[in-house]
């Protein structure tokens, strides 16, 4: 079965920063670690002189190549230039185009493009022709010689630092030495013009790998989403077994009473597409592979699975996270019940008059589909705009986690804290916000008030749909999407909303 482009991850490629003298740069020999000078690499460069790159004497490009150095030019042998050498019976079919840009493109154009090429490297791979004029360490690659190529010795570590960044961000031994045998067949370029972004005929990751589940049955998708399941979940340390139900747009692994397992996927599979047909329109409602959904009983639990998938740390107020931009996606969630049945009756309000400390979260207080809901909704937004505002994806997360529990306690905090937010000065406070600063439980409140005050308001509810698609297409246009959606300047559009929160959540308190 296959794992398609499990080693392809959002990360970026980074190349060497070597200062070479003039005359040294224009000969191949010169990129060869004999002809490297200077101390060992790190991220930080000293203020007094260039720092110089030490690649090391026996590299493994080299060792992984020596079986074949027969057949390599020797110093004297002019090297080929790209793409006139023809590619060996042992790398016949591979394609700068189909297999070594998408590569690029899928993890480190990201970060080597025009705009950001100051701060890495001076390197910029968008186009053929310029991975092969490379950076500040002069050529990107040696045709025929990966081993003297800095695109193939950064992928191995064999220059430091190794790219992509990151213990957890490293491509695979498979993908790296895709690229070696490329380099080594002449780093022939296949297409039209080297001039030609990328992006312009690679298919992304995303792409290849929708390409590949398309080939594949509803089962055996669902074998992958349950076997990386299982995998996950191992990572959080619980010792009990999931049960996993698959449902029509999810996958649920968890230790539930079986009602609340049916109730839960139901409420999930009937929100997703409410959710998808908001922020991503053009989207399908229902996804191509099941979205794994992992319910904790315990928070120690829910943490180690943060730490172990993630690789961060959790947010003292954190119930839940999605991440639905990579292969086999999942919401993780806390069970609000801890495993447990629904409780008999209408579940009794907290006493106002019992005090509650400021860490106290009344996140708990609601149902698990809503909680999951949330997260979903918070989840496509970050999916369809990895730069969208986080108080857009805080605020329709909660939105739609409101629809589903209308009445619980953790909807009606929202609301006294939005109205504390407007009680301490709204313009200020939803201006910080919007500007991304300010505590998350307060992103949140703010960012729930504007997206309720805007989906609820008669005025605004058929222009809301165009306010949410034009800030994911354009994130950092708030004032002209605020215009070209609701005809307004920003000082109206937080005076409305403000006047919203005012009115509604005041009878709140």
């Amino acid at each position: 079965m296959l794992r398609i482009l499990s080693s392809l991850g959002f990360v970026c490629l980074t190349l060497a920063t070597v200062a070479l003298s003039e005359e040294t740069s224009r000969r191949p020999a010169s990129l060869r670690p004999d002809n490297a000078q200077g101390g060992e690499v790190t991220d930080r460069q000293p203020h007094t002189a260039p720092q110089i790159i030490r690649i090391a004497q026996k590299t493994r490009g080299k060792k992984k190549m020596e079986k074949d150095k027969s057949a390599e030019p020797d110093d004297a042998t002019p090297t080929p230039p790209a793409g006139n050498k023809p590619a060996s019976a042992e790398t016949e079919g591979l394609k700068f185009s189909r297999d070594i840009a998408p590569i690029l493109v899928g993890n480190c154009i990201g970060c080597h493009n025009e705009k950001a090429m100051a701060k890495n490297g001076k390197l910029d791979l968008t186009t053929f022709e310029k991975i092969q004029k490379g950076g500040a360490g002069g050529a990107g690659f040696v045709a025929g010689m990966p081993e003297e190529s800095h695109l193939y010795l950064r992928l191995t570590g064999d220059e430091t630092p190794r790219m992509p960044r990151g213990a957890n961000r490293q491509l695979s031994e498979a993908t790296i030495e895709k690229v070696g045998a490329w380099l080594k067949a002449g780093a022939v370029f296949d297409g039209k013009d080297p001039k030609a972004l990328l992006t312009s005929y690679a298919s992304t990751p995303e792409q290849l790998r929708t390409a590949e589940l398309e080939k594949l049955s509803v089962a055996d998708r669902d074998k992958l989403v349950e076997t990386k399941g299982i995998e996950r979940w191992k990572k959080g340390n619980s010792k009990a077994t999931p049960q996993v139900t698959p449902g029509k747009n999810f996958m649920l692994f968890g230790v539930l009473p079986k009602g609340r397992v049916t109730s839960t996927l139901k409420v999930a599979d009937t929100q997703y597409p409410k959710i998808v047909g908001l922020i991503a329109p053009s989207g399908s409602s229902e996804p191509l592979e099941k979205i794994g959904l992992y319910v904790f009983n315990e928070r120690s639990e829910f943490v180690e699975f943060v730490r172990s998938n993630e690789n961060r740390e959790v947010d003292k107020l954190e119930q839940g996270t999605a991440s639905l931009n990579v292969p086999e996606p999942y919401v993780a969630v806390i069970d609000p019940l801890g495993g447990h049945d629904e409780p008999a009756g209408p579940a009794r309000r907290p006493s106002r008059s019992k005090k509650k400390s400021r860490d106290d979260s009344t996140e708990a207080e609601r149902t698990l589909g809503g909680l999951i809901t949330d997260y979903v909704a918070a989840g496509v937004v970050r999916r369809e705009s990895e730069k969208a505002p986080v108080w857009l994806s805080l605020g329709l997360g909660s939105f739609f986690g409101s629809r589903v529990d209308p009445r619980s306690p953790s909807t009606q905090h929202l609301r006294r804290a939005a109205y504390q937010q407007f009680d301490q000065g709204w313009t200020n406070r939803a201006n910080d916000a919007l500007g991304g600063e300010g505590k998350p439980e307060s992103v949140r409140a703010i960012g729930f008030g504007i997206i309720e005050a805007l989906a609820m308001e008669p005025q605004t509810q058929a222009s809301f749909p165009l306010f949410v698609k034009g800030l994911i297409e354009n994130p950092g246009k708030l004032d002209d999407v605020i215009k070209d959606s609701l005809g307004a300047d920003r000082a109206q559009f937080l005076a409305g909303t403000g006047e919203f929160v005012a009115t509604h959540y005041g009878r709140s308190r």
